[in-house]
């Protein structure tokens, strides 16, 4: 009797040892973890004076106020000017991949690469629409742009072809809110239906607990 099912291909072994891949997924844990600091604390410290990659900060002005030096105001700078105040996604993305690394016990297959490139769209989509509407919402007078950066006032602003321009301010913030929520969906895996039932469970408790406090 012929069997016509396929044979299976057998499992490709990795070359690495558990343990030396143990390692490396815990030195990239380790290691994105440090970048991710060392630029949040470069955004937390940004100051318009110091040199940047768009200017060369304030005449006679001989130290760096940024805490990570010359190479954190550059870089504040840039992504400040780019993105505006959303650029504190950038560390929370470096945490989010490096855990993901971490927690991964297999080399990634073609699934595993698709998962990848959705939660890499995720990201985008929450960057893009967070910058249209920091731009919309937020005051960036103390910022190298709007508060969505450059980023920000092309997606959202009114100049002549964002969407504040094509749709109306409460037009853009509708849509832009909405596919906020679709991005940080998809980039964290998160179901806002069960944030949702969740909340509504802590209000419901909460008020049993005030009405037991009472009675």
């Amino acid at each position: 009797m012929t069997d016509d099912a396929a044979p299976k291909k057998p499992k490709q072994k990795s070359p690495l040892s558990a343990a030396v891949a143990r390692s490396l997924r815990e030195g990239t844990l380790w290691a994105l973890s440090a970048v991710a600091l060392l630029l949040l604390l470069a955004l937390l410290s940004y100051h318009a004076q110091d040199p940047s990659f768009m200017d060369t900060g304030e005449p006679g002005r001989a130290q760096v106020s940024n805490w990570i030096g010359p190479v954190g105001a550059w870089l504040a700078g840039f992504f400040l000017f780019l993105f505006g105040r959303p650029a504190y996604l950038f560390p929370l993305m470096l945490v989010y991949a490096g855990w993901l690394v971490h927690n991964k016990q297999a080399l990634p297959d073609a699934r595993s690469r698709i998962n990848t490139l959705l939660r890499a769209a995720g990201f985008v989509l929450t960057l893009v629409t967070s910058c249209g509407l920091a731009t919309l919402h937020w005051d960036g007078s103390a910022l190298p742009n709007t508060a969505g950066g450059a980023l920000g006032n092309l997606v959202g602003g009114d100049t002549g072809h964002g969407l504040d321009h094509a749709l109306s301010f409460l037009g853009a913030t509708l849509l832009l809110l909405g596919l906020w929520l679709a991005g940080v969906a998809l980039f964290l895996g998160v179901s806002w239906f069960e944030v949702m039932d969740r909340l509504g469970a802590w209000v419901l408790k909460a008020i049993d607990w005030v009405q037991t406090r009472i009675d």
